[in-house]
């Protein structure tokens, strides 16, 4: 079941083309990550699947509606965290969800058991009687991920929602964030690409307004094929001459003190590169497998596109 689904999703301002053809679909009740750098069309994407923007051209769905069509009645069935979210700082955080669940029509009991409920939901008990001038940012951003839930959504966009957070602060948000897994479809975007490799099933990388790849977890293991890395002692050492004839060496690049290997047959690597750099003199000080990451992934397919 899919829970958004994009196709040939056009946007500009003025002369600058923000999204360009932007195709992708997000599974019912995954995590997924929105991944691309600064100025890539992420926010951009988001605040059009919210409702919050029009698209120029394409199409768009969430939870079944069509944005472009019902924006109203959408709104109804997400959950949207700005990458800025604004709160009333006199106003404490349980009566801010309060007003948030008012907005949804939630009056009575059944507000005050929802509020209390995703209070709990985000760990924010004894915080929630005081005002939120004073809370820390991993605390802001915990209320805005309860005022994001407030109304059970069915889909939740979170935009870089860790992006300002100190590293205890983040670690807190993304664990609470592979929490929610199941309870909605989570997209979030980030272009901390080592956040979305920790809690995510399913990825959507954006490169310029383009969609350069969307995969689950299991299907991105065919771009994570692992290198050789390796050094040795001399310093003016090419890999060229000895490299080039090798039917197994595939393509090489240097890495700061080390050499990458990416092998097209890496058992023979393995074993064949120690002996044919022992067999020319040179002095091997680093030998080690390599499995990229999801940056490594991502740069290798907007090279590759």
């Amino acid at each position: 079941m899919t829970a958004i689904e994009v196709k040939s999703l056009a946007k500009s301002f003025g002369s600058t083309q923000a999204l360009r053809g932007t195709s992708f679909s997000v599974p019912a009740g995954s995590v997924t990550g929105f991944l691309g750098p600064n100025g890539a069309g992420k926010t951009t994407t988001l605040r059009i699947l919210a409702g919050l923007a029009r698209a120029d051209a394409g199409e768009v769905r969430v939870a079944g509606i069509d944005v472009r069509q019902r924006p109203d009645k959408v709104r109804h069935h997400i959950g949207y965290l700005p990458q800025q979210p604004a709160f009333y700082d006199w106003m404490t955080g349980e009566e801010f969800l309060r007003l948030a669940g008012e907005l949804f029509g939630m009056r009575g009991r059944a507000l005050a058991q929802r509020v209390s409920a995703v209070i709990e939901q985000v760990g924010l008990q004894k915080a929630a009687r005081r005002p939120v001038a004073g809370y820390s940012g991993g605390m802001r951003q915990r209320l805005g991920v309860a005022q994001a839930l407030i109304n059970r959504p069915e889909v939740l966009l979170l935009d870089e929602p860790a992006a300002s957070l100190d590293p205890l602060g983040r670690r807190d948000l993304l664990n609470l964030i592979r929490t929610l897994a199941g309870e909605a479809a989570v997209m979030f975007s980030t272009h901390i690409l080592a956040d979305a490799d920790q809690i995510c099933d399913h990825f959507v990388m954006i490169h310029d307004g383009r969609v350069v790849l969307q995969a689950s977890r299991q299907e991105l293991s065919q771009y994570s094929n692992p290198a050789i890395a390796f050094a040795v002692e001399e310093q003016d050492f090419d890999p060229a001459p000895l490299l080039g004839s090798q039917p197994w060496a595939g393509s090489w690049q240097r890495d700061g003190e080390v050499w990458l290997i990416h092998p097209r047959d890496l058992v023979h690597a393995q074993a064949e590169l120690p002996r044919l750099l022992l067999a020319h003199g040179l002095t091997l000080r680093h030998f080690s497998l390599r499995t990229p990451s999801l940056e490594d992934v991502f740069f290798r397919v907007v090279n590759e596109q």
